[in-house]
């Protein structure tokens, strides 16, 4: 970890970097977010209830619909969220639900809206998400 300045003083701003590194017990499906556009079904990026992943996209992007492929080791019901942003760091939910079919491309379809960011939200512990597919995503 890393603080800057070395020296802070009152009404300074202080930045904290650090590095990250995947410490899941379970071996290859607890890792980045590089996972969900690798086109690798068995490898996905897995969070708890809470939790949420944001995507970048292309300027000015255009975005209707998602498809998205969900993994659960326990195959519950699990609600989630899927937000957009056209910046300033305000996400707005476009899509509320819930599924139950895990392992396989589930499409999501909602009012066509201009966005510079994407966010998955999770709604319970231990959901994964394997795949994303959404031509806009920043590359």
């Amino acid at each position: 970890m890393k603080i800057s300045p070395a020296i802070i003083t009152p009404n300074q701003k202080t930045y904290v970097t650090c590095k990250v590194t995947n410490t899941g017990k379970r071996a290859g499906n607890q890792g980045t977010v590089n996972h969900i556009i690798d086109n690798e079904l068995s490898t996905f990026w897995e969070g708890n209830k809470g939790d949420y992943i944001t995507f970048a996209l292309e300027n000015e992007a255009q975005i209707n619909s998602i498809s998205i492929t969900f993994n659960r080791e326990n195959k519950v019901s699990t609600d989630f969220e899927i937000q957009l942003s056209s910046g300033g760091g305000q996400f707005l939910t476009v899509y509320s639900g819930t599924i139950d079919t895990y392992s396989r491309p589930l499409t999501f379809n909602f009012k066509e809206t201009i966005a510079s960011d994407l966010r998955i939200v999770l709604g319970s512990d231990r959901v994964g998400i394997a795949e994303i597919k959404l031509p806009q995503l920043r590359k």
